[in-house]
């Protein structure tokens, strides 16, 4: 089941909340996650062999 056909079971025939529903779903179709732990790291690194960053 898609997360569409699970938004129209939920409504149930209610076309303001499908509506609402797939507004929502639609926000989070446009938003990409990013491992924010990884690119820390990655930028940490950087500046580490560049000697701009000091760990002591």
């Amino acid at each position: 089941m898609t997360a569409r056909e699970l938004i129209g079971e939920i409504a149930d025939g209610d076309e303001n909340l499908l509506g609402k529903y797939q507004k929502a779903l639609t926000r989070f179709d446009l938003f990409s996650p990013i491992n924010a732990t990884k690119l820390r790291e990655q930028v940490a690194t950087h500046m580490v062999e560049r000697g701009e960053y000091s760990l002591t």
